[in-house]
């Protein structure tokens, strides 16, 4: 069953993310959006995040694509898991965007 109050959009756009800090530092993590609603997406990432962090997101789109209708969010991490990807370990996570303020 369905817990959201809207639909999910399937999407495959590439994010940047990096942890919201007082002090920036070079911890960008890559991925790729999957499915968004109006509370929040979930994304593939290529390192794991704890639940709970607070995320800068920025999405980067692909060459020639259109832009996203938001290119920057903050984002609560609210759960991941790993998922193997070929040799890899990527990690999916859902995420909440957090309100303006």
């Amino acid at each position: 069953m369905e817990k959201r109050s809207s639909l999910r959009r399937r999407v495959s756009t590439g994010i940047l993310c990096s942890r919201l800090r007082s002090h920036p530092q070079d911890d960008v993590i890559e991925g790729t959006l999957r499915n968004c609603c109006d509370q929040g997406f979930a994304a593939e990432l290529r390192a794991p995040v704890s639940p709970g962090t607070i995320l800068v997101v920025r999405a980067v789109g692909r060459a020639g694509s259109a832009a996203p209708a938001r290119s920057v969010a903050l984002a609560e991490v609210r759960w991941m898991r790993p998922v193997p990807r070929g040799n890899e370990l990527w990690y999916t996570a859902g995420l909440r965007y957090l309100p303006a303020y």
